[in-house]
């Protein structure tokens, strides 16, 4: 309960503090298919190119980015995009694909396993956006250093 309670502040106070993004006024996004798609999944090695996705109204696009499991790090909103169009439903870690066991078979879980931010995004209406998504250490006013995932979504 109170993982949620901080989850949900900690959403609140992102929200609160990160600028609001635009539509924008063409459709950049190259569209590999011949209708919008109900539900997408992106990950951090896909190139840019492919990071254009074309959704239905009340579709979603998921974001699978590699996060430090018990680093201070995590990823952010550069600004917050049009929320005619697209808005956050949801944010939460996951942990490490595997983790090793002792022989007791009690799980320890490596000081540097890698883990994964989980971010779900739905469309609302109409429109182009691009999303930013920083990521560095809460306490950060400049994010020029910090690593970058960048993707666009169109919604009909």
């Amino acid at each position: 309960m109170k993982l949620v309670l901080t989850l949900s502040a900690a959403l609140f106070l992102v929200a609160c503090t990160t600028p609001q993004g635009k539509r924008l006024k063409e459709n950049p996004v190259a569209l590999a298919s011949p209708e919008p798609m109900k539900s997408v999944v992106l990950t951090e090695g896909m190139p840019q190119e492919e990071r254009s996705v074309w959704l239905k109204s009340k579709g979603t696009v998921t974001v699978m980015l590699g996060a430090q499991t018990n680093s201070p790090y995590s990823w952010r909103l550069g600004e917050i995009p049009d929320p005619a169009v697209l808005k956050l439903v949801s944010k939460s870690r996951v942990g490490p694909a595997q983790d090793s066991q002792t022989a007791a078979g009690a799980r320890v879980v490596a000081a540097s396993q890698q883990g994964l931010e989980k971010w779900v995004f739905e469309a609302v209406g109409p429109g182009t956006v691009p999303v930013r998504l920083w990521y560095a250490q809460p306490a950060w006013e400049s994010l020029t250093d910090a690593h970058r995932y960048t993707f666009t979504v169109s919604v009909d």
